[in-house]
């Protein structure tokens, strides 16, 4: 019993939707609004009642809306005898990222609902306390100028026996790329997220065991996994502008140092500080001017209408991308395509 117990552990974490989670195990997601993920995980525990030496694998997917999402995964599995597919479903809802007074710290709140779909017959053996019912998870970040950020999420299972459960997670963010470690139950995961581009993030997790060589199983198996979530926008949705009051202390300080930089033509070292700012705000309109600016000025015209376009393309009647690339337009022809040395014209 206690090796069914110990299978339905590991269980829990593999049914828990990993559809864009910025965890393992702690129920939040990083979607942006009108985006929607296909999801791809695999997972091997040392614990083999889940299957041929534990191997685990599911497919999924998940929708966000305006504030609203859904999830839904295909997870085939086997618990010693028992085999087949289980079909879950997930539903949430996200606030707009806001700010505490005072304190300008930017945090969200998601709540939701998952597992919606979970076979009766795990709750006929006795498993209801494996698997999440509702819950409510914050995000803040902890300083204004650095990607660090605090999770807590509370939340009930299906076991109605059950108390509430907090789960608490940690992670650095930058670029699209993170790496967490989250405590629940006492069970402690680390993890990372690797973003291939602006579609495609590869997600891996570890639980180390605490069972050691030839005890009985009274803790938990050891586990390991990865996934693949590909990320795309639903319909022709345009990014949503940066605006400067939406930028921390840093990345202004960053824009003042570019500025400065630029008037001083000092122009490599103005475009360090405007990529730096996109970095972390891709859709900041201003920066991207600015790089076409500098572009413009070194002679990289081709660089310079790229960011211009780019500009256009997050707010396509900007005036200031529009005059430059009327700019780079009246240039030549035979220049105005290409990035070449200024100072040979």
């Amino acid at each position: 019993m206690n090796r069914l117990k110990l299978g339905l552990c590991f269980l829990l974490v593999a049914l828990m939707p990993l559809n864009a989670m910025a965890f393992n195990y702690l129920s939040y997601h990083e979607l942006d609004f009108q985006t929607f993920s296909l999801d791809m995980n695999y997972k091997q525990s040392e614990d083999e009642t889940l299957g041929k030496d534990g191997l685990y694998a599911d497919l999924g997917a998940t929708f966000m809306f305006n504030y609203f999402g859904y999830g839904f995964a295909f997870i085939p599995f086997q618990i010693l005898d028992i085999e087949f597919v289980q079909t879950l479903h997930n539903f949430y809802f996200k606030t707009p990222e806001m700010k505490i007074p005072w304190l300008n710290l930017p945090f969200d709140i998601e709540v939701g609902a998952l597992n919606i779909g979970v076979d009766k017959k795990l709750f006929e053996e006795g498993f209801p306390m494996y698997f999440k019912d509702t819950y409510a998870t914050y995000r803040l970040q902890l300083l204004p100028n650095y990607p660090l950020k605090i999770y807590h999420s509370v939340y009930t299972l299906k076991d109605e026996d059950t108390e509430t459960q907090n789960g608490f997670g940690l992670s650095i963010e930058n670029g699209g790329n993170s790496f967490y470690i989250e405590l629940d139950r006492e069970i402690v995961y680390t993890g990372m997220r690797f973003a291939l581009s602006d579609y495609a993030v590869i997600d891996s997790h570890i639980m180390p065991s605490d069972i050691e060589e030839g005890e009985e199983p009274d803790g938990y198996y050891s586990n390991f996994g990865y996934g693949l979530n590909i990320v795309s926008p639903l319909g022709n949705r345009k990014a949503a502008p940066i605006l400067p009051l939406d930028v921390d202390e840093l990345s202004l300080h960053y824009m003042e140092k570019g500025l400065i930089g630029y008037y001083e033509q000092n122009y490599d070292t103005a475009l360090f500080y405007y990529k730096k700012v996109i970095e972390t705000y891709p859709n900041f309109v201003l920066a991207h001017n600015r790089i076409g600016a500098c572009y413009f000025e070194l002679g990289q015209y081709k660089n310079a209408r790229k960011a211009f376009k780019k500009a256009l393309s997050i707010e396509p009647l900007n005036e200031d991308a529009e005059m430059g690339i009327d700019r780079i337009n009246d240039l030549p022809r035979y220049i105005r395509d290409r990035n070449i040395d200024r100072s040979m014209l």
